[in-house]
């Protein structure tokens, strides 16, 4: 997070572990990707808690939560930016978009151009951390503010594509494939 935040909007953010995070109403997210009840597949989502009511003796990130009319995600592979959005009542449903793609009223995810601030921000972000590709998520305002929070270096991305085509599938083959590759 400290290094997103030297190219990109990052809401305040704290890692605790050990001790108790500063109290008030924040968004907590996983550190793993496991699911805590294995048998009915359960998985702690992105979630807005007290903070206070956080178990001390387990690792948390918080942060800040972000407002904005809808969630963003960007492909990042090589050096390119791909965007894409999906409108949804963030202030009415779940934290995180993962819990509504799957429910009758979800959107569809659709193609977004970024500004160029924020495509120099990821840019400069993947530079530094080093990473040839990745998915990067961001709450973003009726204005066009981007709010970053999270990038998965593992990031899933097919539901992303365009079935008929397979376009994005293809640029990332043509990546990890190509006589310049860094990425294999």
């Amino acid at each position: 997070m400290t290094m997103a935040a030297r190219h990109l909007n990052v809401p305040a953010w704290e890692y605790t572990f050990g001790a108790g995070p500063t109290p008030g109403t924040r968004a907590v997210k996983a550190l793993i990707a496991e699911p805590l009840h294995h048998e009915r597949m359960r998985f702690l989502y992105t979630s807005i808690v007290e903070a206070e009511r956080l178990d001390a003796r387990y690792p948390w990130l918080l942060q800040t939560p972000a407002s904005g009319s809808h969630d963003a995600t960007v492909v990042y592979v090589a050096g390119d930016c791909y965007g894409f959005r999906v409108r949804r009542a963030r202030q009415d449903g779940p934290t995180d978009w993962r819990e509504y793609i799957n429910t009758p009223q979800a959107d569809t995810w659709e193609p977004l151009t970024l500004p160029d601030n924020v495509a120099a921000g990821i840019r400069a972000l993947m530079a530094d951390a080093r990473l040839h590709y990745g998915r990067l998520d961001f709450i973003v305002d009726d204005a066009g503010h981007f709010e970053f929070l999270e990038v998965n270096s593992n990031g899933q991305f097919g539901w992303l594509d365009d079935p008929q085509t397979g376009w994005l599938h293809e640029r990332i083959l043509d990546a990890v494939f190509g006589p310049r590759t860094t990425i294999a």
